[in-house]
């Protein structure tokens, strides 16, 4: 720097003034707090809505005994009282018995190793049926109750007891299996 050019102390400019405006702004401020810890408490801290009766309904499935369904055989064998024990229909059948649907619904079948697995499912009554046994049947389709939905070669299970057919009632809600509905031969058609 040139010792001979004169020394120039800069200066901060000093704040501008707004009388009468400060307040103002600090009531804007404030409401404009207010109003977003008043939309926070709302949206974090309200009472959330209680689940009315008719949806707890939904989630619930009527008893078996109140919904009746058709013999998945002739009628004579679901009346037997020594055919259904412990939530299932067990029978010995003969060769080429057709098996029916107990309701209307969709089948879906599964042939395994040992046997064929066929499910039966109706949503809107709350319903799943599985039907064990050796036989055919077709791999998917809707039906109405009393439709011939198999065929049972009449060939035991050796996996259950060394019947041929083996038949379980499900109930279903909104979130799938709810498990083993209680079986009687009271509950068929």
């Amino acid at each position: 720097m040139d010792p001979d050019l004169p020394v120039q102390i800069m200066q901060a400019p000093s704040p501008k003034k707004y009388p009468g405006k400060t307040p103002l702004i600090i009531l804007a401020a404030i409401i404009l707090l207010i109003l977003i810890g008043a939309s926070y408490y709302f949206l974090i801290f309200q009472k959330k809505p209680t689940p009315s009766p008719a949806a707890e309904q939904t989630d619930s499935i009527p008893k078996l005994a109140e919904r009746s369904i058709s013999c998945p055989l002739s009628a004579d064998l679901c009346k037997a009282q020594d055919s259904v024990k412990e939530s299932s229909f067990s029978a010995e059948l003969k060769t080429d018995t057709p098996l029916l649907a107990a309701f209307d619904g969709t089948i879906d079948a599964i042939e395994l190793e040992d046997y064929t697995l066929l499910t039966l499912t109706n949503r809107k009554n709350h319903l799943a049926a599985q039907y064990y046994f050796k036989g055919s049947a077709p791999a998917s389709k809707q039906v109405k109750e009393g439709d011939v939905i198999g065929t049972a070669s009449g060939a035991p299970l050796n996996t259950l007891d060394n019947k041929s057919f083996v038949f379980v009632v499900l109930g279903i809600n909104r979130k799938g299996n709810s498990g083993l509905e209680p079986l009687s031969a009271e509950n068929f058609k």
